[in-house]
């Protein structure tokens, strides 16, 4: 090669590096702009404890080294000296003082009492973010969750067999074990899986527990101790008189006593009396928790990242204990860390010796090539010369490839500029989004001198039908729609934002008058009356919308959007389809319904449902036909609950699905039970929820309960109602058809009320139709209404269909009713709902006064 080439390649080399550098500076600026995330670790112990001091460490460190920009924020509940209510009522007020304007994407917990208070209050004082728990075990994790979503951890795993094979691998003289543990639950269970694994490895080793002791009797068992022997300290917090010492000060007491080695369970006891073993270590804990956190500020949900059980152990002795105990360092797995092992100057900076002997053999290495590489240069000189036109080329080609770096700077500052906006911008619709909205609103509430400003929370009424029937391509096609269709009923000065799903929020900052804000909630719901044409379907769509006022309904926007959402949940109360502005009362409704929800959670578990049975008769016979099964709750704290109360919140938190499944089987018990008596040709009629239907395996629940208490499904009859024929047709359909073809009896309830069930009658498998009270109690007013009655009685035996009135109240309307030949009614005219025993003792009096034909006579 000649010296013009070498030289040549140099230069490429030079100009490489140049652009590497360029290019790596670009990266800085784009990395400079990225948004900072905001972490909370909240501990559940004080910042002493040295456990929780090495889980933030591990935490900290972890993060640090991450290529967020982060700000870390260490809280400290302090639970063990004031484990507490009015400690946790505290806590949540300064929280709620100090994060109300920060935004957290992460929260960290470390230990079960830390892991608790964030799930219970994260939505109101962390901004609802995803919790990464650690320092929790299985037990822990267990009697928490239940309930809670977007939240994941690393389970601490104290497994004490580990140890027992360090230990009996280190001392194969062993012939006792002491093992130290205290009372409670999870250490009885630590001491137990050490004696069983001891059993299975050395059955000639005795273990002895050393638990329910004072710290004075457990000393002085250490201290007798025989020769061949080992202490292995468990978990002991606190002796059997409620004293307590930390895990530090007991390992080196006990290590002062006794004349064995002592091993532990956790690291942080190394260097104060533990020989050693696989030790638990809170630091790693920490790190793998911080790895599920940034996994998550990397765009993964908590629901998505898996519990970890992965066992963040240590293995680890103390050089200084090995040799007091003259246990040789063979014995010990030459995997395991050694402390305080005396200084060798070749093992202690082997990486450096070993380092030092490559670079000199490198060097010389490089003396031969330079050697080389000289004498070849002095040929290559020659050919120098002739390459200067074709580095002349490549100057020009360097001088186009600036050019074009150029450009791409230009591109990625367009990028920036992007991210910007969607940092700011729903990504589906293109709407500002809940950031935008709360620096829009603080900048309205600094400037707002007088006049109203209105939010309105808008949410769909049927969304996720849309979504569960039609899917969720269908449902963002929706919401884009219905994005545009809301901004185009807009004035100057309003704006509107996306929350997320189906929720929308329209800011109304310059109204004059309640008058004027009344004005535009009624163009909101006049807005969606014409459907909407989506991939050939036609979706008829309504919205709630709930109104809250700056000043008079609060001064910052957390406290106007949490109104409006409560003023919304009203308007779906009131039966959707209309807007409502907030009042006071509506927070007592809203305690009152957690109230409810609250121990609804429990209340199937604790046996707070019964079933009430009304009867349903035949009109021209005269004669019980059946049953419909009616639920009622007994509440401790409540008291009775109407299922007016009870029925929707169960159905929005899908407690209706094993609720409706109870009820099932109780009324089939119960009509089993009519038949063992003697009382045949009886049905028990059920209500059905919408969500039920909905579920994979309804049918099979359904036939299965039936076949399990023995009745014949021609025995039961599920009741639907319009609206749910309405929010999911088509499916609902096919799995009727499955059952009706399988004998179940379907009854349309409440038929009448709604609007366009006449056209799905043809097409449902129904056997009854249920005439709504509404139309009976026109009856007896002498209104126009009554003649819908007899067309009803008249449709239905046209296709026959059993006809059955609900609400009989009064003779006038019985005398109707056979009048016009209605098969069947239940009321109170015939019956009030009643209990099991009550309903038993009126299907004997019926039988007996049919058997007298005088029942026929009483209507």
């Amino acid at each position: 090669m000649s010296f013009r080439q070498g030289t040549r390649h140099l230069n490429l080399f030079v100009i490489f590096a140049l652009i590497l550098g360029m290019i790596t500076a670009v990266s800085g600026s784009a990395l400079q702009i990225e948004e900072q995330k905001h972490i909370l670790v909240l501990n559940s112990y004080h910042e002493g404890f040295t456990w929780t001091r090495e889980v933030v460490e591990g935490i900290v460190d972890t993060l640090h080294n991450s290529d967020y920009i982060l700000d870390i924020s260490v809280e400290y509940m302090d639970w063990k000296n004031y484990p507490s209510q009015e400690n946790l009522d505290r806590l949540s007020e300064y929280y709620r003082y100090k994060y109300k304007d920060r935004k957290i994407h992460v929260i960290i917990t470390s230990d079960d009492a830390a892991l608790d208070f964030s799930l219970k209050n994260r939505a109101e004082l962390f901004s609802n973010a995803p919790v990464v728990f650690c320092g929790v075990n299985e037990m822990g994790v267990a009697s928490i969750l239940p309930g809670y979503e977007n939240v994941t951890g690393v389970l601490e795993q104290v497994d004490p067999g580990d140890t027992i094979k360090l230990a009996v691998e280190a001392m194969p003289d062993l012939k006792k074990i002491y093992l130290v543990y205290d009372n409670t639950e999870s250490a009885i269970s630590s001491g137990q899986l050490a004696i069983s694994t001891l059993k299975k490895l050395r059955p000639d080793i005795e273990g002895i527990s050393l638990n329910n002791m004072t710290y004075e009797e457990v000393f002085d068992s250490i201290d007798q101790a025989e020769p061949d022997s080992a202490v292995f300290i468990v978990s002991f917090y606190s002796d059997k008189a409620g004293r307590s010492m930390s895990f530090e000060q007991l390992c080196h007491k006990i290590s002062q006593l006794s004349k064995v080695p002592v091993f532990n369970l956790y690291d942080f006891t190394i260097g104060h009396g533990a020989i050693g073993g696989s030790m638990l270590s809170g630091r790693m804990q920490g790190e793998v928790a911080a790895d599920m956190a940034l996994r998550i500020l990397g765009g993964e949900s908590a629901s998505d990242i898996p519990i970890s059980d992965e066992k963040t152990v240590r293995a680890i002795y103390d050089y200084n204990q090995l040799t007091r105990f003259d246990i040789p360092l063979h014995r010990v797995d030459s995997n395991s860390e050694i402390i305080n092992r005396p200084f060798s100057f070749f093992k202690t900076y082997r990486l450096a010796v070993l380092a030092v002997f490559g670079v000199i053999t490198i060097l010389s290495a490089l003396i031969i090539v330079l050697v080389i590489y000289v004498r070849r240069l002095k040929v290559a000189e020659k050919k120098l010369q002739e390459s200067y036109k074709e580095m002349e080329v490549t100057y020009e080609e360097l001088f186009a490839t600036q050019g074009q770096l150029s450009v791409k700077y230009e591109e990625m500052k367009d990028i920036q500029e992007k991210l910007r906006q969607n940092a700011y911008n729903d990504s589906l619709t293109g709407l500002p989004n809940r950031l935008s909205l709360f620096e829009n609103m603080q900048e309205i509430i600094k400037t707002k001198k007088d006049g109203l400003c209105a939010l309105l929370y808008i949410d769909s009424d049927n969304f996720k039908f849309i979504n569960d029937t039609l899917g969720h391509t269908y449902g963002d096609k929706l919401i884009i729609r219905m994005g545009k269709r809301l901004s185009s009923i807009l004035r100057k000065n309003q704006t509107i934002y996306r929350l997320g799903g189906d929720e929308f929020i329209i800011c109304y900052p310059d109204a004059k008058t309640m008058k004027d804000v009344e004005s535009f909630g009624d163009k909101v719901i006049r807005s969606f009356t014409k459907p909407f044409a989506i991939a050939g379907s036609t979706l008829y769509v309504t919205v709630s919308v709930g109104i809250s006022l700056y000043p008079e309904h609060g001064t910052n926007t957390e406290d106007l959007m949490r109104h409006a959402d409560l003023a919304m949940y009203k308007a779906k109360a009131e039966g959707k389809n209309r807007y409502y502005i907030y009042n006071r009362d509506l927070q007592v409704e809203f305690d009152k319904r957690v109230k409810i929800e609250k121990n609804l959670r429990g209340a199937l578990a604790n046996n707070e449902f019964f079933l009430h049975y009304q009867p349903q008769v035949d009109i021209l016979e005269g004669r019980i036909t059946g049953f419909e099964a009616l639920i009622r709750w007994n509440n401790p704290e409540l008291g009775m609950v109407s299922p007016l109360d009870f029925i929707g919140i169960a159905e929005e938190t899908h407690l209706i699905i094993p609720i409706g499944q109870w009820v099932l089987k109780n009324a089939c018990m119960f009509l089993k039970k009519l038949n063992d008596m003697g009382h045949h040709n009886l049905m028990i009629a059920v209500n059905v929820s919408i969500l039920q239907l909905l579920q994979d395996d309804f049918v099979d629940m359904v036939l299965g309960t039936i076949e399990e208490v023995g009745l014949k499904p021609k025995q039961v009859e599920l009741e639907i109602t319009e609206s749910i024929l309405m929010q999911s047709f088509q499916t609902i359909r096919t799995r009727l058809l499955q059952l009706r073809r399988a004998g179940v009896k379907i009854a349309l309830d409440d038929f009448g009320k709604g609007y366009s069930s006449l056209s799905y009658l043809g097409q449902l498998p129904i056997n009854t139709l249920k005439i709504d009270k509404l139309f009976v109690d026109s009856i007896c007013a002498g209104k126009t209404k009554e003649s819908f009655v007899d067309t009803i009685v008249m449709m239905g035996r046209k296709m026959g269909l059993v006809v059955l009135a609900e609400g009989v109240e009064k003779k006038e309307q019985m005398d109707y009713l056979l009048k016009h030949k209605c098969h069947r009614a239940q009321g109170y005219y015939i019956s009030k709902p009643i209990p099991e025993d009550g309903a038993i003792q009126l299907c004997k009096e019926w039988s007996s006064q049919m058997e007298n034909n005088s029942r026929l006579s009483n209507w």
